[in-house]
């Protein structure tokens, strides 16, 4: 292999690298933002069942529901953003939301 044939091929890797390092801090941020705006979205008094119709919207996060002492807690988060940022959905008994609280944890 010749050394013009080394560094275009070098080069070309780099290159690969560079797109593939841009995509994913493109779609991490893309992320961030439908978690952080979907979560701006529940107030105190939104009812579940509008929640969940939300949530289940999303495209790059996913939600999980575990029940509490006082009603449950809905999470949402990503894998593609290495779980960085959040939204925790408080739920009282009556199934209206208590709190909803973004984080982005660095």
């Amino acid at each position: 292999m010749s050394k013009t044939s080394r560094k275009s091929t070098s080069l070309l890797i780099i290159l690969v690298m560079l797109v593939c390092t841009l995509s994913f801090a493109f779609f991490a941020n893309e992320t961030r933002k439908e978690i952080y705006f979907l979560c701006a979205n529940f107030t105190q008094g939104t009812p579940v069942d509008s929640v969940i119709r939300q949530l289940d919207t999303a495209e790059l996060s996913h939600y999980e529901i575990n029940d509490s002492d006082t009603g449950s807690i809905i999470m949402l988060t990503s894998g593609l953003v290495f779980k960085v940022a959040s939204c925790r959905i408080e739920t009282d008994s009556d199934d209206a939301v208590m709190s909803a609280t973004f984080r982005y944890h660095i």
